[in-house]
């Protein structure tokens, strides 16, 4: 009769057994909970909002430079006439070839650089530019004149009110001389002294029948009146005053009938006649 083992034993073999395999069965959880599970990504949506955006600013990027090139290649928007004001030496033609903007685009056309250049012409005092649509452009300007001739040993220029050297022109026979042998009248190159020029207009806005003048540092402003009589003025200040001693001095003269070759006032304290 075979032996089988008691309940005891039984128990024993069982209780081993569930060692064994109690290990192995918390490892297997064990690596299973330290798996990550891998679940399959979402598909994107499209940015419908993304995309509608960037469609209208491709859109409207297109018209505006649809819209440019229009304006830039429309014929109306080119300047071929300007309107100028102000201007009494120089012709309207004149300003507009030394403007620079004669078949620009008026949306090119700066006043400020259209200004620069019609300063550096020697007849333009100022200049003011107004820019307006489809292609006008208004130049309002201030020109200089020229007062009186400068004679410096027979090189001849013409001198606006400010002692600015000018280019000659045709005309001007009506303007005063200066005779300045030996240059003494200049401030610089380009450039009379502008008190002198003052000085010598005021003289000849009192006495207009004196046409021609003379300058050196000895003398001053010197010319002659029309009956012979030489007169020193002296420095160019007071020149009202000075020219208001000589008429008295002259009224005199004419009452005692005397004849004065020279008067002279470089010191109105001391008026000298001989």
């Amino acid at each position: 009769m075979p032996a089988y083992p008691s309940t005891t034993t039984r128990r024993r073999t069982a209780s081993r057994r569930s060692s064994w395999r109690e290990p192995a069965v918390r490892r297997q959880r064990r690596y299973r909970d330290e798996i990550p599970v891998q679940r399959p990504l979402a598909r994107p949506r499209p940015n419908l909002h993304f995309l509608t955006s960037r469609v209208l600013a491709l859109l409207l990027a297109g018209i505006v430079a649809f819209g440019i090139g229009q304006l830039l290649a429309n014929d109306h928007f080119y300047v071929y006439s300007i309107q100028v004001t102000g201007n009494r030496i120089l012709s309207e033609g004149e300003v507009f070839e030394h403007s620079g903007i004669a078949g620009h685009n008026v949306f090119w056309v700066r006043p400020q650089q259209v200004v620069a250049m019609l300063s550096a012409h020697p007849y333009i005092k100022s200049a003011r530019v107004q820019v307006g649509l489809p292609n006008r452009v208004r130049i309002d300007l201030v020109e200089r004149e020229p007062q009186l001739v400068w004679d410096v040993n027979g090189t001849v220029a013409w001198i606006d009110d400010e002692g600015v050297v000018l280019p000659r022109l045709d005309g001007g026979g009506g303007l005063v001389t200066l005779l300045d042998p030996e240059g003494q009248a200049a401030l610089d190159e380009g450039h009379l002294r502008p008190a002198i020029v003052m000085g010598l207009l005021e003289i000849h806005r009192l006495l207009p029948e004196v046409k021609v003048f003379q300058y050196s540092e000895s003398l001053g402003l010197h010319f002659e009146l029309p009956g012979g009589t030489i007169c020193y003025m002296g420095d160019e200040m007071n020149m009202k005053e000075k020219v208001a001693l000589l008429n008295a001095l002259r009224q005199k003269l004419a009452a005692d009938k005397v004849q004065a070759k020279l008067i002279d006032l470089r010191y109105q304290d001391r008026p000298y006649y001989r």
